[in-house]
């Protein structure tokens, strides 16, 4: 028999193989054909609970291969090699449920560096998965999904991952209107395949072949490329809403697709992070995340596989509110910018409604960024969601005319620089990296119009002990 290199799981023939499996590992092993680490057919359904698979080799699915019902968790493919599959085969009439599970620096010579589904109408789960440093020789560098197949995907986070051709994380076969595949709370973030290679304007990470209807459902993830500034390109698939827009999510080692397979990186959420508390709690079925630590921290669940131990707050700011003006909501927003940013702790993100914002009555006064705090321009002042906003349709200024006695437009915009009158704001912001905490890429200043600045006071003396990043968005 030239399946199961390091097992054999046996239900064909009117038997039955239902073994469960738990702390082994299967470690270099090898097929001629498939599951090298383990290969289960017929009446088999074996459970897999901490269970470890490392450089096994096959044809197909270098770990594990069946046309089965299996069953993973807490369970870890690295480094396995197939041609089609290189860490997982699932094939014939099936329907495996992966949770709590690692794919990482897995290759296959064809298709699916990490997985290749091409179960007959049949139905994948996964939640809370990693997938890390995995490559393809072609399509699908962490998973290639068949057309008569279709998956579920809640807490995914795919990154560093590779292919030659489309799909640098998932190509998608599926084109049946019942076989669309639905993905929710994950994260898709530089993976690299033919698109990003020749400089197509669609996501690096989903590929779609199976036309309109199916297409995926996509809702309350992050996918690189899929939604710029807010705008959501249906190439990806079909927004099922609660799409956060294009930004960096932060992870505390962002994996490389350049240098894969691989198993470096670490996809765990920085403070700060635009996935913490951006999930939707009603597809989630487990109460932990892929570390085993509690999946309900804070305000939502987070985006990916790992829930961060921070909660972000989100403080509101607009300057023709009337309520409390202790920034807890819209109606209680503060109406001054300063009071929310004394109250940032780092790790929030500060939501400014249209209007004009001064930093004070004072040449020396300025808009101080907090290191770690976001914040974010062009809100009406109604929002629910940061991808809402439209700051061209409500600019949002930061002023130096402290004096209000510049001529301005009517947002409030200098006309020319010699309309600056009077005594303005020397610095109208500032990003002071020289004392305390550093000034990084994790401080965001975004969708503002900064305006009417004037440093004709004394220069001070530089330092260069730090260096700062802040990302800006201009009107």
């Amino acid at each position: 028999m030239a399946r199961g290199g390091g097992m054999y799981s046996n239900g064909i023939n009117g038997g039955r193989s239902n073994p469960q499996l738990t702390n082994v590992t299967f470690v270099r092993n090898s097929s001629a054909s498939a599951g090298g680490g383990m290969y289960s057919e017929g009446n088999s359904s074996p459970t897999l609970h901490q269970v470890v698979f490392e450089e096994n080799v096959a044809s197909s699915g270098g770990g594990f291969a069946g046309a089965v019902n299996p069953q993973f968790n807490q369970v870890t493919f690295s480094g396995n090699w197939g041609t089609n599959g290189g860490a997982l085969h699932i094939g014939g009439s099936s329907s495996p449920i992966l949770q709590d599970v690692v794919f990482t620096g897995n290759y296959a010579n064809n298709d699916g560096g990490a997985i290749y589904n091409m179960s007959h109408q049949s139905h994948l789960t996964l939640i809370n998965v990693a997938f890390t440093g995995n490559d393809a020789h072609r399509y699908g560098g962490a998973f290639y999904n068949g057309a008569y197949t279709t998956f579920t995907l809640v807490n995914g986070t795919f990154a560093g991952n590779s292919a030659n051709n489309y799909g640098g994380a998932i190509y998608t076969n599926a084109n049946l209107a019942e076989n669309y595949p639905n993905i929710h709370n994950s994260i898709f973030w530089n993976n690299k395949g033919y698109e990003e290679i020749v400089g197509l304007p669609v996501s690096p990470s989903i590929f779609n072949n199976g036309g309109f209807t199916g297409a995926p459902r996509i809702s309350h993830s992050l996918i690189e490329k899929c939604n710029p500034d807010g705008v959501w390109l249906n190439f990806c698939g079909t927004n099922g809403g609660g799409n956060l827009e294009d930004s960096l999510p932060l992870f505390i080692e962002m994996p490389d697709p350049e240098t894969s397979p691989h198993t470096q990186g670490n996809v765990r959420l920085l403070a700060g992070s635009p996935a913490i508390d951006a999930g939707d709690e009603g597809v989630v079925t487990v109460a932990t995340d892929l570390d085993g630590n509690p999946r309900f921290v804070g305000t939502a669940v987070d985006l990916g596989a790992y829930e961060s131990p921070y909660s972000r707050t989100i403080i509101y700011v607009n300057h023709a509110a009337t309520g409390g003006n202790n920034g807890t909501t819209w109606a209680n927003a503060y109406t001054d910018l300063q009071a929310a940013l004394a109250s940032a702790t780092g790790i929030d993100e500060i939501w400014v409604a249209t209007g004009i914002y001064t930093p004070g009555t004072t040449v020396s006064d300025t808009f101080a960024l907090v290191p770690k705090a976001a914040v974010y321009g062009g809100f009406a002042g109604n929002e629910t969601a940061r991808d809402q906003r439209d700051w061209e349709a409500n600019p949002t200024v930061l002023s130096g005319d402290i004096g209000g006695d510049d001529t301005t437009d009517p947002h409030g915009v200098v006309i020319t620089t010699g309309h600056i009158v009077g005594a303005n704001s020397y610095h109208v912001v500032t990003a002071d990296g020289t004392t305390g905490t550093s000034i990084t890429g994790i401080t965001i200043l975004d969708g503002f119009i900064i305006t009417a600045g004037q440093a004709n006071g004394k220069f001070g003396q530089p330092s260069w002990r730090r260096v700062f990043t802040v990302m800006v968005r201009a009107w």
